[in-house]
């Protein structure tokens, strides 16, 4: 079906040129065209009735083109991923870089895998803040008690904890990852378009949201690539503690929050979401562990 050469790219990203066979792209096309032609309303004629020479004329080449991909991806992409075990961490990036009737087709498919995180030794760091944290407000408080310089309990009540902020500072840290660039985009791209329609929901424009926070277009990219960056490294972060230390969700766990679940719809949501649940799960395991530390 296809040939490919590839080649590494920073940050966990590989690049895969592509070429796919003419008897195979023949083939989609002509689906695809069809599939335009029915869609088509031309002068004198009823929806999809126009004849293939006349409905050509009102239909994008492009259009034909982006279906032929969307058809092939799918299984090149699986083929791709089982040749050279790939672990994709987002959707690929995928550019149509030559069309020539008759000719193998080719294509540039970028595929960002899940990043390495190599961990320093933050742990004496993180229990330095809880010390510090327990004699901040052993001192504000006048308590004179030796026991407030002890580690804390596991209690939760009875413990004082350093901020959460200030801990994930420090695990941000003492910590090596890149995230790769195609999740970085997928995020911010996501988080613009949300914006917009917030902005336009409460009748605004985006300069005059840019302008009332004398911003930028490009400062608040920026910001939010800079923020979806340290997001993602510390999301990496928390799951690679979770697999050294290993904080696992286990099957009960996901059970009770099935069993919470009061009507069939409600089951069939918390279903549908159990991955999700065990992710927030596995978190707040990793969580409780660093304020133990």
């Amino acid at each position: 079906m296809f040939k490919y050469t590839s080649k590494v790219l920073p940050k966990h990203t590989k690049e895969f040129l592509v070429e796919i066979d003419w008897e195979i792209i023949n083939v989609k096309q002509e689906e695809s065209f069809a599939e335009l032609m029915a869609l088509v309303t031309a002068p004198g004629f009823r929806k999809g009735k126009a004849p293939k020479d006349v409905a050509s004329q009102f239909i994008n080449p492009e259009k034909v083109y982006e279906r032929v991909v969307r058809k092939i991806l799918p299984e090149m992409y699986k083929e791709l991923i089982d040749k050279e075990n790939l672990k994709p961490v987002v959707t690929p990036s995928v550019e149509l870089t030559e069309a020539k009737a008759n000719m193998p087709w080719k294509l540039t498919v970028q595929v960002a895998e899940i990043p390495e995180v190599k961990l320093k030794d933050y742990k004496p760091q993180i229990s330095a803040l809880h010390k510090k944290a327990i004699d901040d407000k052993s001192k504000a408080t006048d308590v004179t008690d030796s026991s407030s310089n002890d580690k804390p309990t596991k209690d939760p009540k009875a413990k004082t904890l350093a901020p959460l902020s200030q801990v994930f500072t420090t695990l941000l840290a003492n910590a090596e990852v890149d995230i790769p660039d195609l999740l970085i985009a997928e995020e911010v791209n996501r988080r613009l378009s949300q914006l917009v329609e917030d902005v336009r929901k409460v009748g605004m424009t985006v300069d005059q949201y840019l302008s009332s926070k004398q911003m930028t277009l490009d400062v608040l990219k920026a910001n939010i690539t800079k923020d979806s960056d340290e997001m993602y490294k510390l999301e990496f972060i928390l799951a690679k503690i979770a697999e050294i230390e290993k904080l696992a969700v286990e099957q009960a766990e996901l059970e009770a929050i099935m069993a919470n679940a009061r009507t069939a719809k409600e089951k069939e949501i918390a279903k549908s979401n159990l991955a999700w649940y065990e992710t927030l799960l596995r978190k707040q395991k990793v969580i409780d562990f660093l304020n133990y530390l």
